[in-house]
């Protein structure tokens, strides 16, 4: 019985399932600054995406030809993050970014923890976006962490955060935040990839599988009571590194699966200006290990309840 307790625990602990998504981000350069580099720093000191895996965990982007990764303390905790590097822009030479220009980089975030800063750098030294030389370095990248609840029949949550280190650079009170926000659920997992999450993607052309999200938290299971509806012409500011919860339905066991995706767009606003946009796609179920732990904690627990019913009689 002793053993069968502990095999009941990790069920207990899993109601809640996270999953850092596949991203893809724009971003136009606004440092006034030709530049040649862009850079996203995770918390995951052992994150290592493969840009030559099939399909390919990491975008190359536009205009980005190389790609790199470096394991170091950037944010001065003492322990270790990780720096995705994006260098080497098309065409070379001249391999600029000219101001106003917009780039596009993606990659498939899962296990790489939240991302902690972003910016543009000229020969990997970071370039401040405002005025030079000491203006504010970090940019207001968005950062989504998905939170399924399959013992609430299957709730898709998806949680929207500005970088820290966007607050750290500025005033107290600094802004950042989304507009435009669309949801969309029960998406069929060969439908969309990673590389497919750009200014291609008709979104409308997914219409059988938008839902109007909702304000998610406090409560359960989730939303408001009554709901509170986000509409696309919302906008939503923060002025901490605190999460904005996306409420965007609850699904049914059969859409449990990696075989189904959610995704969610948005554009991103600096102090009310738009910066850019984002994609983020996400399976609609736990990691396959932690679904078979979630699962078999379940049966244990029947058969847990099976044997003290046994035994009182």
């Amino acid at each position: 019985m002793f053993l069968v307790l502990l095999i009941v625990g990790p069920a207990t602990a899993l109601e809640s399932i996270f999953h850092d998504p596949w991203l893809n981000w724009d971003f136009k350069n606004l440092t006034g600054l030709n530049t040649n580099d862009f850079e996203i720093i995770v918390e995951n000191g052992a994150f290592n995406p493969n840009p030559l895996a099939v399909p390919p965990e990491v975008l190359m982007g536009m205009p980005y030809q190389n790609f790199a990764v470096t394991h170091a303390d950037f944010n001065g905790d003492l322990d270790l993050d990780t720096k995705l590097s994006w260098s080497n822009p098309r065409p070379n030479p001249p391999g600029l970014v000219a101001p106003n220009q917009i780039v596009h980089v993606g990659g498939d975030m899962r296990n790489s923890g939240k991302i902690l800063d972003a910016g543009w750098t000229v020969n990997g030294v970071r370039v401040p976006v405002g005025p030079a030389p000491n203006g504010p370095k970090g940019i207001a990248i968005s950062y989504e962490l998905t939170e399924i609840r399959p013992t609430n029949s299957g709730e898709i949550h998806m949680q929207l955060q500005i970088a820290p280190q966007y607050f750290k650079d500025r005033p107290t009170g600094a802004e950042a935040g989304w507009t435009g926000i669309r949801t969309f659920v029960n998406i069929p997992a060969d439908l969309l990839g990673l590389a497919d999450l750009n200014n291609s993607l008709v979104l409308n052309n997914l219409a059988a599988y938008e839902v109007v999200p909702q304000r998610g938290q406090p409560g359960l299971p989730g939303n408001f009571d009554p709901p509170q509806y986000i509409q696309r012409s919302d906008v939503i500011m923060m002025n901490t590194d605190s999460f904005f919860d996306v409420y965007l339905a609850t699904v049914d066991a059969g859409h449990l699966g990696p075989q189904y995706e959610s995704l969610l767009y948005a554009q991103v606003l600096n102090a009310g200006a738009p910066i850019g946009q984002f994609w983020n796609l996400n399976p609609q179920c736990p990691e396959p290990g932690t679904w078979v732990m979630l699962v078999g904690g379940a049966l244990t627990s029947l058969i847990y309840a099976g044997w003290r019913r046994l035994f009182r009689r």
